[in-house]
């Protein structure tokens, strides 16, 4: 018999990363909440875990290749401290949505951070064909 603390959840085929956030596109003018899905090329947001598993689209799909920074502990008005995604033509903040779960939002952010960072260096490598390092996102820049 199995005790509830080796269960481990495990994410679906091609998902590093899925839950839910909080998040906006910048300049954020309302939080809303999504179900995020981190697949190896792309980050999707989908209305809820429902709408994910029932297989309907996501809400906004977000291409890792063409993003160009990556950084932790973005403060923004709305969201307070978060992950911020940069790409060409919009900026996504998420942060974990832990309402009313008195979590540790920090470190879970950073695994978000952590997760998306690991699909994301990948991902640029493929679109530019050549290596990426991580100093190369602004959030990672030692002055």
């Amino acid at each position: 018999m199995m005790s509830s603390t080796n269960i481990s959840l495990e994410e679906d085929s091609g998902v590093i990363k899925s839950g839910p956030v909080v998040a906006g596109f910048a300049p954020i003018k309302s939080r809303k909440s999504y179900y995020a899905v981190l697949c190896e090329r792309a980050l999707e947001l989908h209305d809820s875990e429902k709408t994910y598993r029932k297989g309907k689209p996501a809400r906004y799909l977000i291409d890792l290749s063409i993003a160009f920074n990556l950084h932790n502990e973005h403060l923004d008005p709305k969201l307070k401290r978060c992950v911020c995604l940069m790409g060409p033509d919009e900026t996504l903040c998420l942060k974990v949505d832990d309402a009313g779960k008195g979590g540790d939002e920090g470190r879970q952010n950073a695994e978000w951070y952590n997760a998306i960072m690991s699909a994301l260096i990948p991902s640029r490598v493929l679109r530019l064909g050549r290596p990426i390092q991580p100093q190369e996102f602004f959030g990672n820049v030692n002055l």
